[in-house]
């Protein structure tokens, strides 16, 4: 892995070490219910932990900058910054989510443990 300005390149794309999203901008994007939680995050979170929508909205605006891991290039559109999150203790679980905005949503393809 190489790095240039914070930007580290990986085999599955560019990573960088600082948001692509701020967070109070994700969570005026849940606020506003302005986001799509796929089915595979609906189904993470379900068979992880037993939540539904509610339970994520809550822990997406429960948030804290600490949790933020890595931005990373989405696979099929280089354009678009990835932002990925992991907590030890998001509402009593340990979580690990990614999400990314188009055309002005919050998609949300992953939201699962964190082991």
């Amino acid at each position: 892995m190489t790095s240039v300005n914070h930007v580290s390149y990986h085999m599955t794309g560019n990573i960088k070490y600082t948001p692509e999203i701020m967070l109070a901008d994700v969570k005026q994007y849940i606020r506003d219910s302005k986001y799509i939680l796929t089915q595979s995050a609906r189904d993470g979170a379900e068979q992880s932990f037993g939540w539904y929508e509610n339970n994520i909205v809550k822990a997406i605006l429960a948030l804290k900058k600490r949790d933020f891991s890595r931005s990373v290039q989405h696979f099929s559109n280089p354009s678009v910054w990835v932002d990925h999150y992991e907590s030890d203790n998001l509402l009593g679980e340990k979580v690990y989510m990614h999400f990314h905005v188009e055309d002005n949503l919050l998609i949300i393809p992953s939201f699962k443990t964190n082991n």
